[in-house]
């Protein structure tokens, strides 16, 4: 009934992974292979054996406590394989109760239980990228830096900066400009601009960057991308995201 009211609409039903010993599934009107929440052993599994149907993770990366993780790890997959789709991380907000303020003025946001009911799901409800007002996570910092336009490797010896360009259609030299910093055992010891050259979508270039490296400490190269110019509402000077470079990890340490 779907595809003879709107083909235009993809499907997917995530239960028709599940075996059935009384019926066999027909899989026939199903154009995306749904899964919840599968390791990195399942997708590999999958595509590698070149599927016909694409593979698309309806959840991932949940969002509860302290995670979500492995961001990195499901994007590097997605690159890989032209037959995974991507997915949804499960999910943007925590769902609490605003219930006022403390005595101190800070926000109370209540979830199961604290209404006194006897059956509920406790916090599984605060399971977001941002807290009930909005205020993100660090695990959305963590997504945003993920998906960054610009990703940067050092060659030490050749004082070669390799910059890739992530996007599918856009120059960054038209858009993005960066700097870069060097740190000793945290302290900032020299930083300068840094010049984003013409970059065709998913190629690389080179940019020579020579600074000196201390004998001993650990010392990181951190480079920052940030919008030449407003776009979509976002200032000039919005950071994009950054990549931090172990650069030496001598010892003793340099303090």
């Amino acid at each position: 009934w779907t595809k003879e009211n709107d083909p235009t609409r993809l499907t997917h039903y995530e239960s028709a992974f599940y075996v059935s010993p009384v019926r066999e599934f027909d899989v026939s009107n199903i154009d995306l292979y749904g899964r919840m929440y599968p390791g990195f052993n399942e997708v590999t599994d999958y595509l590698d054996n070149d599927p016909d149907i694409p593979l698309l993770l309806v959840e991932y990366c949940h969002s509860m406590g302290n995670g979500p993780g492995d961001f990195k790890e499901y994007l590097d997959l997605t690159e890989q394989y032209p037959a995974l789709c991507g997915g949804f991380v499960w999910e943007w907000c925590d769902h609490a109760v605003y219930k006022g303020t403390t005595e101190n003025g800070k926000a109370m946001y209540w979830y199961g239980g604290d209404h006194g009911e006897l059956q509920h799901d406790g916090n599984f409800c605060l399971d977001g990228l941002v807290y009930p007002d909005r205020t993100p996570h660090t695990g959305l910092l963590e997504y945003k830096n993920v998906h960054r336009p610009l990703r940067a490797a050092y060659d030490a010896g050749r004082q070669i900066l390799t910059v890739e360009n992530h996007m599918d259609f856009t120059d960054p030299a038209e858009k993005i400009s960066a700097a870069w910093i060097l740190t000793l055992d945290g302290s900032q010891i020299a930083e300068g601009p840094l010049a984003i050259p013409s970059i065709a979508p998913h190629a690389c270039a080179e940019i020579p960057l020579a600074f000196t490296v201390p004998d001993k400490g650990r010392c990181f190269l951190t480079v920052t991308y940030v919008l030449k110019k407003e776009t979509f509402g976002l200032p000039a000077g919005h950071e994009l995201g950054f990549d931090e470079i172990r650069i030496s990890n001598a010892e003793p340490r340099a303090l």
